[in-house]
C-alpha cells in the first residue's frame, strides 16, 4: 500500500515537472529575456529544479523499494523459518476440522431443540446429584456400621481367646487327672 501511494505521488510530481519543463521550453523558445514575466524562472533554473526533484524522488523510491524488499524477505523467512510449525499448524487444522464435524453432528437444529436438550441435561444433572447424595449417605452409614462391627469383633475376640484358654486348661487338668487314675 505504501509502495502504491509513493508511486502515485511520484507520478503526480513527474507530471508537474513535465508541465513546468514544457512551460520553460516555450519561454526559452521566445529567446533570452523576451516575454518572461517578472519573477519567472529561466529554463536552466527550471531544469535544475527538475533534476533536483527527480534525484529526490529516485532516492525516495530507492528507500521504498529497499523497505519493500526487506518486508518481503522477512515474510519469506517467517514462512520458511520452521517447517515444524507448518506441520503442527496442519495437524491442528485437521484436529479442528474433526472436532467441528463431531460438534456438527451433535449441534441442535434450532432453538427449541437446544432448549429441550438443556432441560433434559438439567433433569439428568438433578437425578445424578440426587443419586450422589443417596450414595454418599449409604457410604456414611456403611462406614459407621463397619466401625461398630470392628469394635464388636475386637471385644469378642478377646473374650473368646480367654474362653479358649480356660477350656484348654480344663482339658489339660482333666487329661492330667485321667492319667493319674
Amino acid at each position: 500500500a505504501a509502495y502504491r501511494t509513493a508511486m502515485a505521488e511520484v507520478a503526480g510530481r513527474f507530471e508537474r515537472m513535465q508541465e513546468a519543463l514544457a512551460a520553460a521550453r516555450r519561454e526559452a523558445a521566445r529567446g533570452p529575456g523576451q516575454g518572461l514575466p517578472e519573477g519567472a524562472a529561466s529554463f536552466e533554473q527550471v531544469a535544475q529544479r527538475s533534476l533536483d526533484a527527480q534525484e529526490g524522488l529516485m532516492r525516495h523510491l530507492a528507500g521504498i523499494e529497499k523497505a519493500r524488499t526487506a518486508e518481503t524477505s522477512q515474510a519469506q523467512a517467517a514462512r520458511n523459518a520452521s517447517p515444524a510449525n507448518s506441520q503442527e499448524l496442519a495437524a491442528l487444522r485437521a484436529e479442528n476440522q474433526a472436532l467441528q464435524r463431531q460438534l456438527g453432528a451433535r449441534a441442535p437444529a434450532n432453538a427449541n431443540e437446544a432448549a429441550f436438550r438443556a432441560r433434559q441435561l438439567e433433569a439428568d444433572l438433578a437425578a445424578a446429584e440426587a443419586e450422589r447424595a443417596r450414595l454418599a449417605s449409604r457410604a456414611a452409614n456403611a462406614e459407621e456400621q463397619l466401625e461398630q462391627l470392628q469394635q464388636y469383633m475386637t471385644h469378642n475376640i478377646a473374650s473368646y481367646q480367654k474362653e479358649i484358654l480356660n477350656l484348654r486348661r480344663q482339658v489339660a487338668v482333666s487329661a492330667h487327672r485321667s492319667t493319674k487314675t
